[in-house]
C-alpha cells in the first residue's frame, strides 16, 4: 500500500477582495496558515498591531501589486520574486479574510479554473488535482 504524499491543489479567487488574480495553493497550505490564525494571539500579528490591521494593510498593497502585475504581465512568472510573494500573500490575505469574518472557503477545482485558462503563468499543481477537496465546497 501506498501513501500519498502529493499535496491537493485548488485555485482561489481573490475577486471579492478587489484583486483580479486566481490563485493556485494546496488545501494544506490553506489549512496551515488557517491553524495559525486560531490559535496564535493577535498581538503576535504585523507588529503587535494585529490581524485586522494586517488585512486592511495586505488588502490594499495586494491590490495595488495587482494593478502593476496586470499593466505589466511579463513579469508574472514563477522566476519573478516579487510575483511569487505576491501569490503567497494573496493565499494569506484570503485565509484571514474567511477567518476574521468567518466567511466559508470558496475554493475552484483546478481543473474547472484551467479549461477557461489558455496558460497559466504558475501552474503549482504539478500535474494533480483532486477529484474532490473533503469538507470544502468547491466551485465548478
Amino acid at each position: 500500500m501506498s501513501i500519498n504524499t502529493q499535496k491537493q491543489t485548488c485555485a482561489i479567487s481573490m475577486s471579492d477582495l478587489g484583486i483580479s488574480t486566481v490563485v493556485m495553493t494546496s488545501i494544506e497550505d490553506i489549512e496551515s496558515i488557517s491553524d495559525q490564525f486560531e490559535t496564535q494571539p493577535d498581538s503576535i500579528w504585523y507588529q503587535g498591531r494585529g490581524k485586522h490591521f494586517m488585512h486592511q494593510f495586505l488588502k490594499k498593497e495586494l491590490q495595488a501589486q495587482d494593478a502593476h502585475f496586470s499593466k505589466h504581465p511579463k513579469l508574472v512568472n514563477e522566476f519573478n520574486e516579487e510575483w511569487t510573494n505576491f501569490c503567497e500573500d494573496c493565499v494569506l490575505l484570503f485565509v484571514l479574510d474567511a477567518y476574521l469574518f468567518d466567511k466559508p472557503y470558496q475554493l475552484m477545482h483546478p481543473d474547472s479554473f484551467m479549461k477557461n485558462v489558455k496558460k497559466a503563468a504558475i501552474d503549482a499543481s504539478g500535474g494533480i488535482t483532486p477529484d474532490l477537496i473533503a469538507g470544502i465546497p468547491v466551485i465548478n
